[in-house]
């Protein structure tokens, strides 16, 4: 049975007693997994910024190398 997070609740739903909207992140394939929705959006969020950022100084350096 997937789990859903609910970011409006805070709560774990299940198939079975999900709500509509766009509130929700999931399908996860556990409670454990739902419950840590959050913390794992945010730490992706943070490794997707250094990434970003990483990048950006790479083609910075390219360029003024280039230059």
């Amino acid at each position: 049975m997937p789990f859903w997070y609910n970011l409006k609740t805070r709560s774990v739903e299940t198939d079975e007693n999900r709500s509509g909207g766009n509130d929700l992140l999931g399908p996860f394939a556990t409670r454990h997994e739902a419950e840590s929705a959050l913390a794992t959006s945010e730490a992706h969020g943070r490794a997707a910024d250094a990434a970003d950022a990483a990048d950006a100084e790479w083609k910075n350096d390219d360029h003024s190398e280039n230059s």
